[in-house]
């Protein structure tokens, strides 16, 4: 029997449209202000509840969640009325109300659906594999699973995909599959490394802990949970942390370190306990009624056990509720209640076929052997026997175990065991000497068959020689080529920072002459005391910054370690910050990459820098704007640059007229996109620049001007 209610689970992430890491205080600040509109409050709410209630205090999350969904249907937004729902349903999944979770994730579906807000069906119909998954129904999980995993991978949302590939996994490990589980989890593991989700990070290792588990090597799966749990704790999720005591206490205790595994596993249970998480709340009780029972506690242990089975049971958890049944048995009998044992382990095997989990099956058979074999029912203990050889899936065991029990329980069904022992050896001698005589037939025609078989060794030899010949010919030439390539791809690049470099040479040196012209009127100037010298100052003072500037953009421009996408976002960044920081102008900013990092030439990331600092220097020194939003994402794609004010705005016909920045002009065409301006006297100004990276034709996006 299995000590442990070790479900071969990992944590359940549930994928969301809003990142973490944002600012808890400002969504609580803008979900308050009511001088906002509607989206802007429900989307801060949506925020503050994943972030700061739900895995910590999910009764709140609900509370916060229901008031979410009501003003939502008030205000006719059924897309944030679905997402009212969805937060529920997670914070009853967190509480461990499995089939609350999926009542409320059925509901939200078809105000997705009705919406047509494809990312949010997605996100929905793999939580909804996960309800399916935990409650047993893992082919229903496997189909519901790889829809909502096409649907992200269109999407190319990769936190989702990550969460999906671990959901997989772990369906995969239940079914024994362990080779294309791993494949799964590091696949993800991969994705949230990537991304630096500590909640994904800490279910990526708590996946991979359970497999090892499964496997039986505790020490890799012991640093895996590990791993969970401090990353679990950084991101404050009570939900996880649970979790990743309750499994670092079954890896203790299987390497014989039972004191410490008790600690983890009452951790455990106070964390699930704070939750209210009723499946964890079942799996901690299940384990420190595994150790009682060791301990020679075993009222105690009974206690624990059926209250676990209670609990598991109310929630619709067969695993746990079988787990709980088949250790409450064991107890029993150490009890010396045997007739009690039997009644509660054939209950244990009812809910086991329903977990459908081959280790919780061959458990449950182990204990019914056990218990008839204590009533002195032989028969029936063979039966029970021989189904816990079935599941153990070893031949060998199988055959060894077979004859123990043969002995203990029928000397009569071992005599003719032994008997059909006999005759197969006896068939065996038969078929042996068939075989040698066979043999002796066919040795004279092997001669002949070597002797085929060297000619056609000679034959395969020369022409294998004269491929391997062939190929490294060709790979010499292919290396040349590959060396005049690399060669003419430098040269192009040196071209392309001596342009840069002039460029803002030119810039520089434009200002380092107008600051010696003010120095010379400074000189000039006699007698008309400060207050004529005061603002000849001040511009040298503000040409000289400028002129710092450029020297920094030329630096930063030349350096070959910049030529990189991100580079490029974080230079931008800060560029933006420290030029309307200087200005006191207010600002917001969205600046970002998705995905890995790379390479970008140097005529590009020139020519998108100097874009977005025109655009930005535009609305600083010209628009008398009091408010600046700049947004600006790259991915593998492409790039969306958009920088917004409200100043004074102009009219559209003299962008038409010619009146705009003809170097801008340029960098678009290079660029191969074009600004997309949407102004009018006194309206402010947006521009929006979108395009795809070299090599694919650039788009333009439409969207409303937001004054």
């Amino acid at each position: 029997m299995s000590k442990h209610f070790i479900p071969s689970i990992c944590a359940l992430v549930f994928t969301h449209l809003l990142a973490f890491g944002q600012d808890v205080d400002s969504s609580r600040a803008t979900w308050q202000d009511t001088t906002k509109p509607d989206s802007v409050r429900f989307m801060a709410l949506y925020d503050l509840v994943w972030a700061d209630y739900l895995f910590s205090a999910p009764d709140s999350a609900i509370h916060f969640a229901l008031q979410m969904q009501d003003e939502a249907k008030q205000a006719g937004s059924i897309k944030y009325e679905a997402l009212g729902v969805d937060l529920q349903a997670a914070a009853w999944y967190v509480k461990g109300e499995l089939r609350k979770a999926l009542e409320f994730y059925t509901r939200s579906l078809a105000m997705h659906e009705q919406g047509g807000n494809n990312e949010s069906v997605a996100d929905v119909t793999t939580n909804m594999a996960s309800m399916y998954s935990f409650l047993g129904a893992h082919d229903t999980a496997l189909v519901l699973y790889a829809k909502g995993l096409k649907t992200h991978e269109l999407l190319n949302d990769s936190t989702a995909i990550a969460n999906d590939l671990n959901a997989i996994g772990r369906v995969h490990m239940v079914h024994g599959d362990h080779a294309r589980a791993i494949e799964f989890y590091r696949k993800s593991l991969r994705i949230m490394e990537a991304l630096k989700d500590e909640r994904g990070l800490a279910t990526g290792h708590a996946c991979l802990g359970s497999l090892y588990i499964n496997q039986g090597d505790y020490e890799h799966a012991l640093l895996e949970h590990e791993a969970a749990l401090r990353l679990a704790e950084g991101s404050n999720s009570v939900h996880q942390v649970a979790k990743a005591h309750a499994a670092i206490g079954t890896c203790l205790e299987e390497l014989e370190d039972t004191t410490a595994a008790m600690k983890h596993y009452r951790m455990a249970l106070e964390a699930a306990q704070s939750l209210d998480d009723q499946l964890t709340i079942a799996s901690a009780m299940n384990n420190i009624a595994a150790l009682e029972l060791e301990q020679g506690l075993p009222e105690d242990a009974l206690r624990h056990y059926t209250e676990a089975a209670a609990i598991a049971g109310s929630a619709d958890h067969p695993f746990g509720e079988a787990s709980a049944l088949v250790g409450r048995a064991s107890a029993l009998l150490a009890l010396h209640q045997p007739v009690q044992a039997l009644k509660t382990a054939k209950n244990a095997s009812v809910v086991a076929t329903e977990a459908e989990d081959l280790t919780l099956e061959r458990d449950v058979a182990q204990m019914l052997y056990r218990v008839y074999k204590t009533l002195g029912r032989p028969a029936e203990a063979l039966a029970a026997h021989e189904r816990y050889l079935v599941l153990e899936d070893s031949l060998m065991r199988e055959e060894n175990q077979r004859e123990v029990i043969r002995f203990e329980l029928s000397h009569a069904y071992e005599q003719q065991a032994m008997a059909d022992s006999l005759r197969r050896q006896e068939e065996q001698l038969q078929l042996e000497t068939s075989h040698a005589i066979e043999l002796a037939e066919e040795r004279s025609h092997r001669f002949m068959l070597l002797g085929f078989i060297v000619v056609v060794a000679l034959f395969g030899a020369g022409a294998w020689s004269r491929a391997r010949h062939i190929a490294h010919t060709n790979r010499e030439i292919l290396s040349a080529q590959g060396k005049l390539v690399e060669a003419e791809r430098r040269r192009e690049a040196a071209l392309v920072r001596t342009r840069i470099a002039s460029d803002i040479h030119d810039e520089l040196g434009s200002n380092l002459t107008k600051i010696r012209l003010l120095g010379k009127e400074v000189s000039a100037v006699n007698g008309a005391g400060m207050n004529a010298l005061a603002p000849m100052a001040e511009r040298m003072v503000v040409l000289s910054d400028e002129a710092s500037k450029a020297l920094s953009d030329l630096v930063w421009a030349t350096d070959q370690h910049n030529d990189s996408v991100k580079e490029l976002v974080d230079r931008a960044h800060h560029f933006t910050i420290d030029l309307c920081q200087a200005a006191s102008i207010p600002l917001l900013t969205d600046f970002a990459h998705e995905g890995p990092d790379f390479p970008l030439s140097p005529e590009d990331r020139h020519d998108l820098f100097r874009t977005m600092k025109e655009l930005v220097n535009n609305a600083v020194k010209h628009a008398q704007a009091t408010r600046i939003n700049v947004t600006f994402h790259t991915g593998p794609k492409g790039y969306l640059l958009r920088v917004q004010d409200n100043g004074r705005g102009f009219d559209e016909l003299d962008v038409v007229a010619g009146k705009g920045s003809r170097s801008m002009r340029t960098r678009s065409e290079r660029l191969e996109c074009r600004p997309i301006v949407h102004t009018s006297p006194g309206e402010g100004c947006l521009v929006i620049i979108e395009g795809q990276w070299p090599g694919l034709k650039g788009r333009v996006i439409s969207d409303e001007h937001d004054s």
